[in-house]
């Protein structure tokens, strides 16, 4: 096998990994948070974070097109336009990096005025702290992000991912004991702010030594500043989008209920990114393989043979999680975090199905950026989250969480179904029908093997009130389903892969 082969396999199972990993500290830390906090802490730290997440698209509105043209020159060899690449980004960064702070110190005016009826005077203090900390996080994160592009564009996934692997698991760890002496959110924020400071002084450092990344403009490249930021400016519309659907429920329900009910919304919110994050473990390494099949060999007939394969790989897991939600979600909640939170397990269906349309055709996102048609995909993410905050504005006050979460979802279907599905075939050119098609044979036995164990589970009315008895419940769940994904769901290749999975344990 080649050496980005396997780089790109070795990407794949790192992500793996630290999805896994992520998943099993957030069912440790999150309850633990939320114990260590009380829920007036833990929704104010919520809802401070849900308004900063709009200033976090600036973190990342270069990255893409960086990381899309450094993996167009990388394909060609040409060095004089990486360089150039990250010469034009950093420039960008730096002026970006002013605009932040000014918008930054009116959000701190802003937050305190807004929210001073349902905070205390000590909250609407902390949270100032807490924004302008953020703000310094977010500054940092913006300039090391042509960092980030250059480690992913060589395939060097495992320095990302081993980065990832060590914060996800340090800071929990930092944040439970800190906050055993000073239980506020602004902690938290500290913790975070620390870490990632640390990770970008790393990043920054093995992608100049290591890989001899070089931010310099070029004679003859001046073009590719103007480049950056029309790419960007489509890039940076599905980013705003993105932040104000998936953050706006928050911040209205915060204004009509208060704290409590912010903090049972974000319970299931949590489970909302680690679904996400496994949805997006294996399409998140594939920008760089997407260029060199596009950009040098033109084969579009391959490209929609990766969507396709990366889509079913994504599957798997994605019904995993879903199935044994749905099933076993109930008591999962009331051990993780108690049965105050319970709603949460409602909100987190009507989210967590139409999202697995979006997450199993993930690569498509890829394939829009380095085809240079991102554009669609942004303005249909701005009009729904523009529809979202009417329809949950309108419908919170009377029907509360669950209905700003029913409302989402709705849109969140019709967007990444028949919406995107239909540009997906015309524009792009990709095989749709085959990719459905491939979705329904994986689907249908796992679906038969679903409902028989939703069957004998009424029947035999298992009384789950401990952990011990939930953890042989998702283990036997577990062991069916992957003995019915082998037999059944999956193809010649995919049980290979599977069969030296098990042999290199072995």
């Amino acid at each position: 096998m080649d050496t980005s082969g396997k780089r790109l396999k070795f990407g794949v199972a790192c992500s793996y990994a630290y999805s896994i990993t992520q998943v099993g500290v957030n069912l440790i830390y999150v309850p633990l948070l939320l114990r260590g906090l009380g829920a007036n802490e833990y929704g104010l730290y919520q809802l401070v974070g849900a308004m900063i997440s709009y200033m976090n698209i600036f973190a990342v509105m270069f990255q893409g097109a960086t990381t899309r043209y450094y993996c167009e020159f990388f394909a060609k060899g040409d060095e004089l336009g990486m360089q150039s690449v990250l010469g034009a980004s950093r420039r960008i960064y730096h002026i970006l990096s002013f605009v932040v702070g000014v918008i930054g110190i009116c959000c701190i005016f802003g937050f305190g005025f807004v929210y001073r009826e349902v905070l205390s005077a000590f909250q609407v203090t902390e949270s100032s702290l807490m924004i302008l900390l953020l703000i310094i996080n977010l500054i940092v994160v913006m300039n090391n992000s042509v960092n980030v592009s250059v480690i992913n564009a060589h395939e060097r996934f495992y320095f990302i991912k081993s980065l990832q692997l060590a914060t996800v698991v340090l800071q929990p760890i930092l944040v439970i004991v800190v906050i055993q002496f000073w239980p506020y959110a602004i902690v938290v924020t500290i913790v975070q702010v620390i870490l990632n400071s640390v990770c970008a002084v790393a990043q920054r450092i093995y992608a100049r030594m290591v890989l001899g990344a070089c931010a310099t403009m070029k004679n003859g490249y001046e073009y590719l500043t103007k480049e950056v930021i029309k790419f960007s400016s489509v890039v940076v519309l599905a980013l705003v989008a993105d932040q104000i659907f998936w953050k706006s429920n928050q911040l209205i329900l915060g204004y009509d209920f208060g704290m409590v009910v912010v903090a049972v919304y974000s319970v299931a919110m949590q489970l909302q990114m680690v679904y996400m994050t496994v949805g997006t473990a294996i399409s998140n390494v594939f920008m760089p393989r997407v260029s060199i099949l596009y950009h040098n060999k033109h084969d579009m007939r391959a490209v929609s043979d990766l969507f396709i394969r990366v889509g079913r790989l994504s599957l798997f897991p994605l019904l995993l999680i879903l199935t044994g939600f749905i099933l076993l979600g109930q008591p999962f909640l009331d051990l993780w975090v108690g049965a105050a939170y319970g709603e949460a397990y409602f909100i987190a269906i009507v989210i967590l199905v139409p999202l697995t349309v979006d997450l199993v055709q993930n690569i498509g996102l890829c394939i829009l950026q380095v085809a240079n048609k991102y554009s669609f995909r942004g303005i249909s993410y701005f009009i729904m989250s523009l529809a979202n905050i009417a329809f949950v504005a309108w419908l919170a006050p009377r029907f509360g969480a669950l209905g700003a979460a029913l409302c989402s979802g709705v849109l969140m279907f019709l967007v990444n179904g028949p919406v995107m599905n239909i540009y997906y075939k015309r524009k792009i050119g990709l095989d749709i029908r085959l990719f459905w098609t491939n979705v329904l044979r994986i689907i249908f036995p796992l679906m038969l093997y679903f409902f028989a164990a939703k069957m004998l589970m009424d029947f035999v009315s298992v009384d789950i009130t401990t952990w011990g008895v939930f953890l042989a419940i998702v283990m036997a769940y577990s062991i069916g389903f992957g003995l019915v994904s082998m037999f059944f769901s999956m193809n010649s290749s995919e049980r290979a892969m599977i069969a030296r999975v098990f042999r290199l344990v072995k």
